[in-house]
């Protein structure tokens, strides 16, 4: 009998339900909620920089360590209206702000994070235009490149250094009111390869095509013409979006009347600036892209059938769909991204099976093999997971909860392993399916509202008696290596902080791994040398994390 009740215990451990969510602080006191905008949220050092609108006027910027005491407004109020973050430089939080209730200008501003530091730093009509909802920005040596508006030129390439004199206009593509921004998905909108950015922007003689810029007004200039045909108006063209460094080039996807919209990349020059492969009659249309073991993996249409995984070493042999819908292979929709947790790639799919509207958790290690979707119990949390944040121990998500007829997004976690799909949070909480998850000093943030009690306000989720939730956790560090092949150095890029490394070994395919010293340039980055002195050939370089994690990257030595 006590073997049968332990039995029992494990079994229910899979449906618990943790019930923990906490109003961290309400912004906006009543119905309605400050609505914090979770989508152009910024961390750094433990802290979550945000907008948020806190009397339904002014949006203002805050920021968080995750309790209610250290949620403070840093600017805005009745006169300063906060529209934009652009991201971290250096120490500094770069927005737009301006007085839009009295009808003054916008101007880019900066702040250390000190409660009224806030420091206007170009001063310039940056436009509220809808399509610059969300910040389309890249940094490369120390400089923020995003797109914005003076009021005379339209939405045009920018540049800043933090500084009022290193903050002007790099070029006008799109000469005169018009602006050379495409109207695409603003993820994955620049990429960076050897000094220079590249993106798609629209100008009247060629349309919307491939562009690239080190940064002056002579280097910015038109890679190729992919789609030749005539620009009827400049938003016409190939329209270059999903842009990803991978193997020493820019891959992204284009659009031509000739075989729609397929996978492309360019090494910079237009005799390099090819198609990669025509996935499918009519378009392919790939997105999503990531570089993952060695390989570059991406959403795509696969012929007759539906959206599949697909990966590629940058040839058209090369180029294939993971496993095919046909074949048990997963239906992918348009938007979810894949996130790399415990060296696989998770991501939402659907399996064809339950309907296109209901997805669940799949997994794949690149092989028809290693694609799966996730045994979940119970079947109903096979509720389109939104939202995918991947840690050292667990993977989060926002899903459908329909569990007793309740018709609210709740926020689950799972490991890599079967069967481990856990609610953290009460069945009366309805997150916001539209709106990321972050992880701050081991809670969940979540933007959400409990029984309509709030508004949509900021909830946390951590430090649960039965299972803890994020202690001792980090976000999972992403770390990007180029050259690849290398000769004799390469350069270690981290979409966080590099200082969370603790070391990095070199293996052979036959030998054993050798611990490689390092330095950082300047710009913060990872410089590894002295790799002529391997043989030739290919190797597994490991990038092991304070945390306990790693990431392994097949290395080439030429």
């Amino acid at each position: 009998m006590k073997k049968l009740s332990f039995l029992m215990l494990i079994l229910l451990g899979n449906f618990i339900n943790l019930n923990a969510q906490n109003l961290l602080t309400d912004l906006r006191p009543g119905l309605d909620g400050s609505e914090p905008g979770f989508d152009n949220a910024f961390q750094r050092n433990n802290e979550l920089y945000f907008i948020a609108n806190p009397d339904g006027i002014t949006n203002r910027l805050y920021k968080t360590d995750g309790t209610s005491g250290n949620t403070v407004v840093l600017e805005g109020g009745s006169s300063m209206y906060i529209s934009l973050i652009l991201g971290f430089l250096g120490d500094d939080l770069l927005y737009i702000a301006g007085d839009f209730l009295n009808g003054g200008s916008f101007g880019l501003y900066k702040t250390n994070g000190t409660p009224g530091a806030g420091e206007l730093v170009a001063d310039y009509h940056q436009g509220n235009d809808w399509f610059v909802a969300y910040p389309m920005t890249i940094t490369m040596n120390n400089v923020l490149y995003f797109l914005g508006n003076d009021g005379v030129t339209g939405f045009e390439l920018w540049r800043t250094d933090g500084t009022t004199a290193g903050t002007y206009l790099v070029k006008d593509i799109n000469p005169g009111a018009e602006s050379c921004l495409l109207i695409t998905s603003p993820d994955q909108y620049f990429a960076e390869l050897n000094g220079f950015i590249y993106f798609g922007a629209a100008e009247p003689v060629n349309g919307a095509e491939l562009w690239k810029s080190d940064g002056t007004e002579a280097g910015t200039t038109l890679v190729a013409n992919i789609d030749t045909s005539e620009a009827i108006v400049p938003n016409l063209g190939s329209n270059p979006a999903f842009f990803c460094k991978y193997n020493n080039a820019v891959y992204f996807s284009a659009l031509r009347p000739v075989d729609g919209r397929e996978l492309w990349k360019t090494d910079g020059t237009e005799a390099g600036t090819v198609l990669v492969k025509d996935l499918a009659a009519g378009s392919g249309s790939p997105s999503n892209m990531i570089e993952y073991n060695g390989l570059l993996y991406f959403s795509a249409f696969y012929p007759d059938q539906n959206y599949t995984l697909y990966k590629s070493n940058g040839t058209n042999a090369g180029t294939v769909a993971v496993k095919p819908p046909s074949s048990g292979g997963p239906i992918l929709s348009l938007d979810d991204p894949f996130v790399i947790f415990k060296n696989k790639l998770f991501f939402a799919a659907n399996d064809g099976i339950n309907g296109q509207g209901f997805s669940s958790i799949w997994y794949s290690d690149g092989t028809a093999a290693g694609t799966s979707p996730q045994a979940d119990i119970p079947a109903a949390y096979n509720s389109h997971p939104l939202n995918l944040l991947a840690t050292t121990n667990y993977l989060y998500y926002t899903a459908y909860d329909d569990v007793n007829g309740n018709m609210n997004y709740g926020v689950y976690r799972t490991t890599d392993l079967a069967n481990q799909n856990v609610l953290l949070t009460a069945s009366t909480f309805d997150a916001n399916e539209f709106q990321p998850l972050h992880l701050v000093n081991g809670c969940l943030l979540v933007r959400g509202d409990n029984n309509g009690a709030t508004g949509e306000e900021i909830y946390t989720v951590c430090n649960q008696a039965t299972q803890p939730v994020g202690l001792e956790e980090y976000k999972q560090e992403v770390f990007t290596v180029y050259p690849n092949p290398a000769i004799d150095r390469i350069t270690v890029e981290s979409v966080s902080n590099l200082d969370q490394v603790s070391g990095v070994t070199l293996q052979s395919l036959s030998g054993q791994p050798v611990t490689l010293s390092y330095a950082f340039s300047a710009q913060g980055k990872m410089i590894i040398e002295g790799l002529s002195n391997y043989h030739s050939g290919l190797y597994i370089l490991t990038i092991t994390t304070k945390s306990g994690s790693s990431q392994q990257v097949k290395l080439v030595i030429e």
